[in-house]
């Protein structure tokens, strides 16, 4: 998968590129390391890291009604993320003339296995099709 898609989609179009994100992300004192294959969010600053994430996020979405008492900065980027990979894999399944193929009541990686167990008996899958399917596969 393409992490700039994401990043580009989670900012509203502010950031084009995860390098473009971490810039604005150090504006903030907050930056990303990643740690035994999870990608955490960390604070550089003197501040509360709660109100920097918070100014943080808001910069990306101003218009939004919480407040730094009710804000998560990790459940937000969760969310979206969640919310991205369900609408890509609906997106790819319809690409391929098949019908929304996200179901609640499975994880996001057996959906993608699923996806791909349709496609791969029809159809010669394009690359950046695969390259999504194989980083949910990674998660």
């Amino acid at each position: 998968m393409n992490n700039n898609e994401f990043i580009n989609k989670y900012t509203s179009g502010k950031c084009l590129s995860f390098l473009d994100f971490q810039v604005v992300a150090k504006k903030y004192g907050i930056y990303f390391e990643k740690i035994n294959n999870d990608i955490i969010v960390c604070y550089d600053g003197t501040g509360d890291p709660k109100i920097a994430a918070f100014k943080f996020y808001k910069n990306f979405f101003p218009e939004t009604t919480l407040t730094p008492l009710n804000f998560d900065l990790i459940t937000n980027i969760n969310n979206f993320h969640s919310k991205f990979l369900k609408n890509k894999i609906n997106e790819i399944s319809q690409k391929y003339g098949l019908p929304p193929f996200y179901k609640q009541s499975i994880s996001i990686k057996e959906n993608a296995i699923s996806l791909l167990n349709a496609l791969k008996t029809r159809y010669a899958i394009h690359r950046e099709d695969i390259e999504f399917i194989k980083y949910i596969l990674d998660l």
